[in-house]
């Protein structure tokens, strides 16, 4: 046999146990994406059976969000679809959404892609489909849509459910938008494990999730301040000794000085409704 044709050995830091759709594994499979470019054999990520499993569970899930949305759409009856107004839950948000017209019958044009793309109406009506309407809002503000009844349906970060302890129901997870939650020190910092963070300032945009993470894991800092975005910042501006941000692969950390320390969990956006009332038995 060739030595140039023969499959190249994995890398031993790729043998480690990865969890399906978590960071890592956006990682491994980015890798990949690096080796074929370079026209060499692809090589498989650790535990393949369990990768696939995942993906084709999301698979079924962005399946059943299309089943559930084209549904309610056909009905007739008015159906409004909250989304994030802009950034890239958005897009995905839309890419469902052309999926769930295109089902119902009716197919999304080049031309009406770019009118959506231009308009800024908040509440947006579907042209040939007048019973849909899109409600556009900030992605924090989504759950309560739902939860307060002022919207059918919601494609969100499962993060901001999370954050917000919404009293909603995921009905489908996507696996797209994957995202990690995790924690960040300036490099060379003397914080070196979590249990460093004790008695520390930590900068965040998600503060109920770590909170709540570090009391199961017995880290007491010193303050927690909550920031809407530029995150990263904190450090660099010395009111905080470290960060907890969410980000894809860590590269912005790195670009601004910082060296990951914990990854607090693993998101993706998903599919929302109201939570159904639980029915009472009779005895």
């Amino acid at each position: 046999m060739n030595e140039t044709l023969k499959r190249p050995q994995p890398d031993v830091s790729r043998i480690a146990r990865v969890i399906p759709g978590s960071r890592a594994d956006r990682l491994n499979w980015q890798r990949e994406e690096e080796d074929r470019a370079r026209y060499t054999p692809r090589i498989l990520p650790p535990e393949p059976e369990a990768i696939l499993e995942y993906y084709q569970q999301r698979q079924a899930g962005r399946e059943r969000a299309k089943k559930i949305i084209t549904e309610m759409a056909q009905s007739g009856n008015e159906v409004r679809v909250a989304i994030q107004k802009n950034g890239r839950l958005s897009a995905i948000a839309w890419g469902l959404l052309e999926t769930c017209l295109e089902a119902a019958g009716v197919p999304v044009t080049e031309e009406e892609r770019q009118l959506q793309r231009k308009n800024r109406t908040l509440v947006y009506e579907i042209p040939k489909l007048p019973n849909v309407k899109i409600v556009s809002a900030r992605s924090g503000d989504i759950a309560w849509y739902i939860e307060s009844g002022n919207a059918d349906i919601g494609i969100i970060g499962e993060d901001q459910v999370l954050e917000k302890n919404s009293k909603v129901e995921i009905v489908a997870r996507l696996g797209l938008g994957e995202c990690s939650l995790a924690i960040a020190v300036p490099e060379g910092s003397q914080i070196t494990t979590l249990k460093d963070l004790n008695g520390k300032t930590i900068a965040t945009s998600l503060p109920s999730i770590l909170k709540q993470y570090l009391k199961e894991k017995q880290v007491k800092p010193k303050n927690i301040i909550e920031l809407g975005g530029s995150v990263e910042a904190a450090t660099a501006l010395g009111f905080a000794d470290a960060v907890c941000d969410i980000t894809e692969t860590g590269s912005s950390f790195v670009a601004n000085g910082l060296t990951e320390l914990e990854t607090v969990r693993d998101f993706e956006a998903v599919v929302i409704t109201a939570k159904k009332p639980k029915v009472k038995l009779k005895r």
